[in-house]
């Protein structure tokens, strides 16, 4: 009987001692760890929002070239296949810019 409750202090002790030494040290690492990971979720982020960032100025240029394209009266053909819309521009037609065309004499000649 004795023995056994020796054994139970023993255990109580032991498991204090466990906790007073590894306690701090728990801390001591996460004290460093979490400033890393959230560091390293900063650059994440950081890389993240420069993709975004480029992808949206890649757009942009994708949507004012397909006005542009639009206004300047080129063919161009619009389908929708299901749920999905599809622009096809023909590159072979050629617009003036806004030029008169010269080369013909006019008819008042």
């Amino acid at each position: 009987m004795i023995k056994r409750l020796f054994t139970y202090i023993g255990i109580i002790v032991t498991i204090i001692v466990v906790l007073l030494i590894s306690i701090p040290v728990i801390l001591a690492l996460l004290g460093v760890a979490v400033p890393v990971i959230l560091s390293l979720i900063a650059i994440a982020a950081l890389f993240v929002l420069i993709l975004v960032a480029i992808i949206g100025i890649t757009a942009l240029i994708l949507f004012w070239r397909m006005r542009h394209m639009m206004k300047q009266n080129q063919s161009f053909d619009f389908n929708h296949n299901d749920q999905h819309y599809s622009f096809y521009f023909n590159d072979q037609t050629s617009y003036s810019k806004h030029r008169k065309d010269v080369t013909q004499e006019s008819e008042d000649d």
